[in-house]
């Protein structure tokens, strides 16, 4: 399935732009005398041609992730979320612990929940604090952050591949940060869970192979 995914996506990147030079030209051929509508038209065609790119690009990086691999290497779960630099983050970890399986996967799940904690961030930084919880079956890393939180419905549809409060009219933010996380803990013998709902803030837990 997943070098199906590979090709598929491959394959279909160059009709969409295809698609979307064609229409670019039809306006600039007729320059001046293009109709309002066709204009507004082609803008609209233009902006789903790069909202399906970018889906393209998600189940590319869920394939990825997806992929188990057999690395089994031990990390520092602190020093690998300490590299994660992102503008607008303010990152506090508390504690530590010592995590085993693919160092470059953990840290890019934990990037894609950082990285979704700045995209809603309601001010120009957010802070989210990071505590770990030891358990029999692995360590459960908590990223609490102080951003605006999830209703209901958003958590209800927040794991689902292309689920994005933006819309779908929005050609980058297609969903799917949550997705790829979770894929990458799973291929590392982890989980993805969302918090409760609360008043303030949001929470995700990411499960991982304790060393």
């Amino acid at each position: 399935m997943d070098d199906l995914i590979h090709r598929l996506a491959h394959d279909l990147r160059a009709p969409l732009r295809s698609v979307s030079s064609a229409a670019a030209w039809i306006v600039e051929d007729l320059g001046r005398d293009a109709p309002p509508d066709l204009k507004t038209s082609v803008e609209i065609l233009d902006t789903s041609v790069r909202r399906m790119e970018r889906m393209l690009e998600v189940l590319l990086s869920m394939a990825r992730a997806s992929e188990r691999r057999d690395t089994e290497e031990t990390f520092d779960a602190a020093a690998e979320l300490k590299e994660i630099t992102l503008e607008g983050l303010d990152l506090e970890v508390h504690d530590s612990a010592r995590l085993v399986g693919d160092r470059h996967a953990f840290e890019a799940a934990a990037r894609e929940l950082l990285d979704n904690a700045v995209l809603h961030a309601e001010s120009e930084r957010v802070k989210v604090t990071v505590t770990f919880e030891s358990t029999d079956e692995g360590v459960w890393i908590r990223f609490l952050d102080d951003g605006p939180g999830m209703s209901d419905y958003v958590r209800e549809n927040a794991l689902r591949l292309f689920y994005s409060r933006f819309g779908a009219s929005d050609a980058e933010h297609v969903g799917g940060g949550f997705s790829i996380a979770a894929a990458h803990a799973e291929a590392n013998g982890g989980a993805l869970e969302l918090g409760p709902v609360q008043p303030k803030g949001a929470e995700l837990r990411l499960k991982w192979k304790k060393a």
